[in-house]
């Protein structure tokens, strides 16, 4: 996501200083990359709502990464690896 805000400040700064072709070029990228952000934020947001209710809470430290007592599975796996 951050390489796409540095491209949309890049597209701002050609529509500012630009003429004709390059001010659409710069408005087309534009669109395109917010377009491209709106989609990867709701599309997420869409598949764990769907998710979500189907799968047991017990192991959301399978699904995200985090265990319930807040230590992270890596660090669950590297104690179980010295004992």
């Amino acid at each position: 996501m951050g390489c796409k805000y540095y491209n949309l400040i890049a597209a701002v700064v050609l529509f500012a200083y630009g003429t004709g072709p390059i001010k659409g070029f710069s408005l087309t990228i534009s669109i395109g990359i917010l377009a491209s952000m709106l989609t990867a934020i709701l599309g997420t947001h869409g598949i764990y709502q769907y998710i979500l209710p189907k799968i047991d809470k017990s192991r959301l430290s399978y699904w995200f990464g985090v265990d319930i007592k807040g230590k992270k599975v890596m660090e669950v796996l590297n104690l179980i690896d010295q004992q």
